[in-house]
């Protein structure tokens, strides 16, 4: 697996998603508010800048997870090592504010080319949502980073593993 370039589409969606962070409506859920992949409050620019400019980066982890945007905080489910992590960012400037990580399940057979989560985090309540790509679900406070509670007793893990975005 490519690590580098899933950590770069990883920086270059945190990226684009900050520098509308403090415009751009909240973004809660796997295909945005409504599930639909439409941005409602979004304004386009009058002009359009000749080239985009890297406000900051951070290097996550792996994964095929979207990051999510809730009042200013970016949500990001990767996997670091043995574990899967929530990241809490400062969509302004890239700050940790916390994170929450988890051993999980290593990814073997032809999948382990993505070994991180596939599930975009669901934001609710204050409560951040995961599901990790061996069927681990993790509720967490939003705030404080700290598990509210985890699911980790499954029957059968799909062979392919999980992904699929939990919906509150």
């Amino acid at each position: 697996m490519n690590i580098k370039k899933l950590s770069m589409g990883i920086v270059l969606a945190l990226f684009l998603m900050s520098h509308v962070a403090i415009r751009a409506a909240d973004w809660p859920q796997w295909r945005g508010p409504n599930r639909d992949g439409k941005a409602p409050a979004f304004q386009a620019p009058k002009e359009w800048p000749a080239e985009l400019q890297r406000q900051w980066s951070v290097v996550v982890g792996a994964g095929d997870a979207s990051p999510v945007l809730v009042a200013g905080k970016l949500y990001v489910h990767a996997r670091q090592n043995d574990d899967e992590i929530l990241i809490c960012l400062d969509a302004n400037n890239g700050t940790e504010k916390w994170r929450s990580a988890h051993p999980a399940p290593e990814i073997k057979g032809p999948p382990s080319s993505h070994p991180g989560p596939r599930s975009t985090p669901t934001v609710a309540n204050g409560k951040v949502i995961t599901l990790g790509a061996g069927g681990i679900l993790t509720c967490t406070d939003g705030a404080s980073g700290k598990v509210v509670w985890r699911k980790d007793e499954f029957a059968r893990v799909p062979e392919f593993y999980t992904a699929m975005s939990p919906i509150v």
